[in-house]
């Protein structure tokens, strides 16, 4: 028994309907925790548990300011302070909170493909 054409393209049709939204659309980065964002914002956490406070600036998960609370570095290098495109994350923090940006593939800060988290 021959399918006729018509209802192999149809099938064939449907079937790419419901699978390239899927394959050709990525979840927005922001949405999907990337493991190293998780490890940074972990070591700013521990660095605020052994400080009393959090970081003024992100270099200092790496280098000391010759505090004897100190215990870093708070991360493994220094590579662990730039994004996936080579640029330095933006970290911006009060007495209670900080952000993290990426400035995503355009490497630009303030555009519509930062990364926050």
């Amino acid at each position: 028994m021959r399918i006729p054409v018509a209802i192999i393209i149809i099938a064939v049709g449907g079937a790419l309907l419901l699978v390239l939204p899927t394959v050709l659309h990525d979840p927005p980065l922001s949405s999907v925790p990337h493991p190293a964002w998780l490890r940074l914002r972990n070591s700013i956490d521990v660095f605020e548990t052994d400080m009393g406070h959090y970081p003024k600036t992100l270099s200092e998960l790496w280098t000391s300011d010759g505090s004897l609370n100190w215990k870093g570095p708070y991360v493994r290098s220094k590579t662990d302070l730039v994004d996936s495109w080579s640029t330095e994350i933006r970290y911006e923090c009060t007495q209670e909170t900080y952000k993290l940006t990426s400035a995503g593939p355009d490497r630009t800060f303030d555009t519509g493909d930062d990364i926050k988290y």
